[in-house]
């Protein structure tokens, strides 16, 4: 028994950072918009840093990424919800993002999302019981987190002013404790609905 234990809390070691959605989706309407609050939570000994990254179907052109997936209710796999970003480029990352988040407390963010055919596909028309995460992607390398981009030496100027941030990050791929919800197929004469 004691032998189970201790390879239970090496295969799956306390995660530093939790994410939990704050208000989830009771019912969504056909065609209808989402949005909701959830909170990054530090579980680790010691402050760490985070750049918090809201959750959308827009296509994040520099990590970290915050991603929304959804799953009808009994059916596999995950479906991520993405639509292409507007443009390719970004700002450059600078290190008043990487916010500082003490020990055993909470830090906001945002969950939006459209239920159409363009964002979750065959999905948005199909109504009954879904399932709903967030899932923070913090591992890719330094270079990546950048953005622009930018021409060298600029490039290299921003990585070493964000390296110490950035190694205060961290790693790994955190995802919510899903939630569920209904969809509801559109009254008639109604194209958009609060999904609240």
């Amino acid at each position: 028994m004691i032998m189970l234990l201790v390879a239970s809390l090496i295969l799956h070691p306390h995660s530093p950072l939790t994410l939990q959605i704050s208000e989830p989706p009771r019912k969504l309407i056909v065609g209808s918009q989402w949005k909701s609050r959830f909170f990054f939570a530090n579980k680790s000994g010691s402050d760490i840093r985070i750049v918090a990254a809201n959750g959308t179907e827009y296509a994040q052109v520099r990590p970290p990424k915050l991603t929304v997936f959804i799953q009808r209710r009994g059916s596999w796999p995950w479906s991520r919800l993405t639509s292409p970003p507007i443009c390719g480029n970004s700002n450059p990352i600078g290190p008043e993002e990487f916010r500082s988040l003490a020990k055993g407390k909470q830090l906001e963010g945002q969950i939006y999302f459209s239920w159409s055919a363009k964002i979750v596909g065959n999905a948005a028309i199909v109504p009954g019981r879904y399932l709903l995460k967030v899932v923070y992607d913090t591992t890719a390398p330094i270079d990546d987190w950048i953005g622009g981009p930018l021409p060298e030496p600029n490039h290299s100027q921003v990585r070493e002013s964000i390296r110490p941030l950035f190694n205060q990050v961290p790693k790994g791929v955190f995802e919510s404790k899903p939630v569920e919800f209904e969809v509801a197929a559109p009254k008639s004469g109604s194209t958009s609905a609060q999904g609240r």
